[in-house]
């Protein structure tokens, strides 16, 4: 909304900072982030009374979540999707259509998971391109921005002691903004590899249904895979940091592949 102003550089020749993709990702990285942080209190006290018992914990899962983690509130998304759309509608050209595609994806797939997070916890209180093509895709840069200094702002809640979790209502609308993204700048199957622990995450659950299912037998001690880790006994720090390794290095390996097109 914001690059209008560009229009205006005429009269005052600093406006012509909103032409630029890297100024608006800039600040629209800085507005969601700010937006998350201001806000962030308000709606983990609001979901926290609304929730009561919070996250629900698995009984067979690492005692460390039991002792730790029990009344934390769920449903975190919603300060991700909300930085997201407000930096977003300020930030970035509303007149392109990947824009409008990706916020579409992320509230459809937010709103499932929203629906999710909801019957979740309700269970739980019962029970106890072309060149024109690139140059659309470029403003993406805006969203993904936007994305990063939402990202941001909740794990600065989620850090241990974690106020906070993110549940599905902003896993799915994440993952749906991320496969909007990947698609619309042609880049499908290096987002498999930049997202390789996503894709092992959910490998680790169909092994383990599918062998216990067939054979009766697990494959891990727990799954997806960073709970096998848990019991294995890496603490939680532990896996997370490894995992931002692995995940860095698979950044790493999807960028090393633009030279091989």
């Amino acid at each position: 909304m914001l690059k209008w102003l560009s229009q205006y550089s005429n009269i005052f020749e600093p406006l012509n900072l909103f032409r630029y993709i890297t100024f608006r990702t800039g600040g629209a990285t800085a507005t969601a982030l700010f937006f998350v942080f201001f806000f962030g209190p308000r709606i983990i006290a609001a979901l926290r009374l609304k929730q009561g018992k919070g996250q629900p914990i698995r009984d067979d899962g690492p005692q460390s979540h039991v002792l730790m983690k029990t009344g934390t509130p769920t449903m975190g998304g919603l300060m991700i999707l909300s930085g997201l759309i407000v930096s977003t509608v300020l930030w970035a050209d509303l007149r392109n259509h990947y824009v409008w595609i990706v916020l579409l994806v992320m509230t459809g797939f937010g709103a499932i998971g929203f629906y999710d997070d909801l019957l979740k916890v309700t269970k739980q209180t019962h029970k106890g391109f072309s060149g024109r093509r690139r140059l659309a895709s470029g403003e993406l840069a805006v969203v993904c921005g936007a994305l990063i200094g939402a990202g941001l702002g909740f794990l600065w809640f989620n850090a241990p002691p974690a106020q906070i979790f993110m549940g599905d209502t902003g896993s799915l609308a994440l993952g749906g903004a991320l496969g909007t993204i990947a698609v619309a700048v042609k880049h499908e199957i290096v987002l498999a590899i930049v997202g390789g622990l996503f894709v092992v995450e959910t490998l680790s659950v169909i092994v383990q249904v599918a062998s216990f299912k067939l054979t009766g037998k697990r494959v891990f001690k727990m799954a997806p895979i960073h709970h096998h880790f848990e019991q294995l006994g890496w603490s939680e720090p532990q896996v997370v940091v490894r995992f931002w390794i692995i995940a860095f290095v698979l950044a790493l390996i999807g960028l090393s592949t633009l030279k091989l097109r």
